[in-house]
């Protein structure tokens, strides 16, 4: 069975994102989710759909094997 995150673990995985490659929260909801304050609305509290979560953790995925390759 698949696991789905929890909005707490969720957040978690994009903080870890931005210190990892040390991106702003505004540059990273600016350019997955055309959404400035994307990053800060899970701060407080927000919760995603699937597809907004797939969405982001299929970007976080393709910037880290990008990122691998270089």
């Amino acid at each position: 069975m698949v696991e789905i995150p929890t909005t707490r673990e969720f957040l978690a995985d994009i903080e870890g994102f931005l210190r990892r490659h040390d991106v702003a929260p505004t540059t990273f909801g600016a350019t997955v989710m055309s959404n400035p304050a994307f990053v800060n609305h899970l701060r407080n509290g927000r919760s995603v759909t699937l597809i907004t979560a797939r969405k982001v953790y299929e970007y976080m995925a393709g910037f880290d094997a990008m990122k691998a390759l270089q």
